[in-house]
């Protein structure tokens, strides 16, 4: 609770100060700072696939081509910004390909989804086309964050062991057995630590 507020203090001072280089775009290992700007590019990418949906159809564009065309310039505006203001660490050859192979995944089923929902909404409800891409994104970020939600626990318990294993280490082992039985212990929750990370990587925006 006192980062949050730290963080609410920090944040209107320099809005007030405008000093909107250090809001968006200078490194922070803040987290607070880091969703903000998640936020941020979130709602970007959303006004941009909401508006060229609304003026390519406009002009005589079907409501589902138009979707397509939108909902990958808004995905292109959230991976730039997301790598110019939130993930900012460097990354190289490797590490590179394979953002570009989830990104492609991520645009793929997202875009698969998105225009699915739109036909459903439109053709079968008769909802207005724009409603429909509404309900859609909120669908899609429902299910984002709900599957985003069953993964960080495994990690927030992992955290927690680690400090657990810190304050262990500081007490006496009263013998070599309960000793042996620890380190099998924190080497299992160390590979699980490892993997539950591994998995949250992949499933980043």
């Amino acid at each position: 609770m006192k980062d949050l507020i730290s963080f609410i203090k920090k944040f209107f001072s320099l809005l007030f100060k405008g000093n909107f280089k250090a809001l968006f775009i200078e490194p922070t290992d803040d987290g607070f700072m880091q969703f903000f700007r998640y936020i941020f590019v979130g709602g970007a990418s959303f006004v941009t696939d909401y508006a060229l949906l609304h003026l390519i159809t406009e002009v005589g564009v079907y409501y589902l081509i138009s979707g397509v065309i939108s909902f990958l310039a808004g995905l292109w505006v959230n991976y730039a910004l997301s790598k110019l203001l939130v993930f900012q660490k460097k990354t190289s050859g490797a590490e590179k390909a394979k953002e570009m192979f989830v990104f492609a995944v991520v645009a793929v089923t997202g875009l698969a989804m998105t225009e699915g929902l739109m036909w459903v909404f439109t053709e079968k409800l008769n909802w207005y086309y724009m409603i429909s891409k509404a309900v859609a994104a909120i669908i899609l970020l429902c299910q984002k964050t709900s599957a985003l939600q069953k993964i960080k626990p495994a990690d927030a318990k992992g955290n927690k062991t680690q400090k657990e294993k810190s304050k262990q280490g500081k007490r006496n082992v009263p013998n070599k057995a309960f000793c042996a039985d620890e380190l099998a212990v924190n080497e299992k929750i160390r590979v699980g630590r490892i993997l539950s990370v591994n998995v949250y990587s992949v499933s980043r925006p």
